[in-house]
Formats: structure tokens, C-alpha cells, sequence
């Protein structure tokens, strides 16, 4: 039994992968749909005129530090074109577009600035494509989706500190885990000895720190405790750089 599943799971990983790098996953053909979809707004003088207004005043969007306008033109040129009533999904991880203080929340002033100028309109903000499918076509997995459990099975099954820094590296590179990802992330850490004797490393602590950061309204009771227990021995100490010399 147990080989039979071996080989099943080593047959869909293989076709997951084989969609992956051969751009047929479901999400692939609904961001080609949205883009062939998508209506190019032109950047006229008018449009340029407001931009550059709203730059030398000081409004957001745009850092104010450089000679760009180009935040400025992509705000103004969705304030022409949406049609008033029409609700708009902002998809951005740019911080220019996010609360100062919350990164995941709109920017205050331009959403009070979109529901004042558009009627019965609203902004739905999210971070990145990923959290858009996620609310809005749950049912699809994106190719980080299939990375990211990959990732974390990797790290389930590592048998070396070496393995385990090797997974932490490439975790380190990803960013948001569902809420079944974190608690599968957590209960590695309690199991796996090869990850909780180096918690205190510096990758290792350094990405269930984020963890408990990112997620700490949203675990449930015992993985919370669970996870605070991991990391409070080492937070308030120095973290330790990984040891060249230990043997693997």
C-alpha cells in the first residue's frame, strides 16, 4: 500500500511539474484570458497634466524622491476610465498603493479618494496574484502553490541540517502561506529534530518568526502556542549563523 501511494504521489508530482514549466496550469489560462482581455488606457496630456499635479503636491500614490510620475499616471488613468458603480480589483505588492501601517490594507487616502469621485464604487486590494485567485477563483492552484507544498514536504523529510538550510533558503524566498501550510509548517518544526535543534540558526529562526508575524490572527489557538513556544527561546538572543564545520 505504502508503495502504491509512493508512486501515485511521484506521478502527480511529475505532472504537476510538466504543467508548470509548460505554462498549462488553470491559473495560467485565466491570467492569459485577463490580459488578452484588458483594455490599454492612453496617457494623454490630460491625463499627464493631472499625474504631474498630483506629484508636485504630494498625494500618494509614488515615493516624491525621483523624476518619475508613473504611479501618479496609472492612478489618474484609473480614475478616467473605470466606470462609476464598477467595483475594482487592485492587484499591486507595491507599498506606493498600500496603508503606511498595514501593508495588506489599501492606502487610506486613495480609497477615500476612489469612493468619493466613483458612485457606489469600491477598491478590493490585494498584495498579490496569488491572494487574488485565492478569493476569487479559490478552486485554482498556482504553480508557487505547487512550489511552496513541494517545498514544505522537502523540509518534512529532511535527515541533515544541510537539507533542512537548503529548504530554508528557498522558503525564505516565498511569501503568503495559506493558513494549512502554516500549521503543517509548525507541526514540522515540533517533529522534525533536524529542524528544531537549529531554530535558533539564523534562516531558520528568521522565517518562523515571519510566520508567527504574518499569521498570529489567524492559527488557531494551539499552533499559535505552539509556534511561540519554537522561537521565544532564541528571538531575544543573537540568531546563530549556520556552522560550515557541522557534520551532515
Amino acid at each position: 500500500m505504502l508503495k502504491e501511494i509512493s508512486t501515485k504521489h511521484v506521478h502527480l508530482y511529475n505532472k504537476a511539474m510538466g504543467d508548470i514549466n509548460a505554462v498549462k496550469l488553470k491559473a495560467d489560462t485565466v491570467i492569459e484570458e485577463l490580459f488578452s482581455s484588458a483594455t490599454l488606457i492612453e496617457v494623454n496630456d490630460k491625463l499627464y497634466t493631472k499625474a504631474l499635479k498630483r506629484f508636485r503636491m504630494g498625494n500618494p500614490p509614488g515615493k516624491k524622491k525621483g523624476a518619475t510620475i508613473g504611479d501618479e499616471v496609472n492612478w489618474e488613468a484609473l480614475l478616467e476610465e473605470v466606470p462609476n458603480g464598477a467595483d475594482l480589483h487592485f492587484v499591486s505588492s507595491d507599498s506606493d498603493y498600500a496603508a503606511a501601517m498595514d501593508p495588506y490594507r489599501f492606502d487610506p487616502f486613495l480609497d477615500k479618494e476612489w469612493t468619493s469621485k466613483k458612485d457606489e464604487s469600491a477598491i478590493v486590494f490585494y498584495k498579490s496574484i496569488e491572494a487574488f485567485f485565492k478569493a476569487k477563483y479559490p478552486q485554482i492552484h498556482l504553480a508557487s502553490d505547487v512550489k511552496k507544498n513541494t517545498l514544505i514536504e522537502e523540509l518534512a523529510k529532511s535527515g541533515s541540517f544541510f537539507t533542512t538550510h537548503l529548504a530554508m533558503q528557498k522558503l525564505n524566498q516565498m511569501n503568503e502561506f495559506s493558513q494549512a501550510q502554516v500549521e503543517q509548517l509548525i507541526q514540522i518544526a515540533q517533529t522534525n529534530n533536524q529542524v528544531w535543534w537549529i531554530m535558533g540558526d539564523a534562516d531558520v529562526l528568521a522565517f518562523y518568526l515571519k510566520l508567527r508575524d504574518e499569521h498570529s490572527n489567524n492559527l488557531s489557538v494551539e499552533s499559535l502556542k505552539a509556534l511561540i513556544e519554537l522561537v521565544s527561546e532564541y528571538e531575544k538572543s543573537e540568531a546563530k549563523e549556520p556552522d560550515d564545520d557541522i557534520p551532515f
